[in-house]
């Protein structure tokens, strides 16, 4: 699991690029799933998922190295977005029996997990967020 850091230096950075980090295990698990994928799905199905999936943690890391919270939010919510376009590519998958449930079933538990750390973390920031406008109006 990886480790929240709230100073805003290259730690914070180099964390969410971690190995142990979960939206870049999640990206692995879609790289290693659609090399399954038909040849002629190459350049179409497989690298729209594969993109979406490595843009999670890639907007992740870029939101961290940003200065202000509600940037880091901005960049959480659209690697949300980019979660649930690899999903819905996924089901597309499933659809097309590129994939089977039991390897849909596990990425998309996976999914949620790494849906829970980014809702998690955008929670965080917000409170954080209304704390200091909280004391900033007082």
């Amino acid at each position: 699991m990886s480790k929240y850091v709230w100073t805003r230096n290259s730690s914070r950075v180099r964390c969410f690029a971690s190995k142990e980090n979960l939206a870049r295990q999640f990206a692995n698990v879609i790289y290693e799933i659609t090399k399954i994928f038909p040849d002629n799905e190459r350049y179409g199905l497989s690298q729209q998922i594969r993109r979406s999936s490595f843009s999670v943690m890639l907007n992740i890391a870029e939101g961290s190295a940003k200065n202000s919270d509600p940037d880091f939010t901005r960049f959480l919510n659209i690697a949300r977005g980019s979660l649930e376009e690899t999903i819905s590519g996924l089901y597309l998958s499933l659809d097309l029996k590129y994939i089977n449930e039991k390897q849909f079933n596990f990425i998309y538990d996976s999914s949620h997990l790494v849906s829970k750390k980014i809702n998690a973390l955008i929670k965080s920031l917000k409170n954080k967020t209304s704390e200091n406008t909280q004391t900033l109006v007082f």
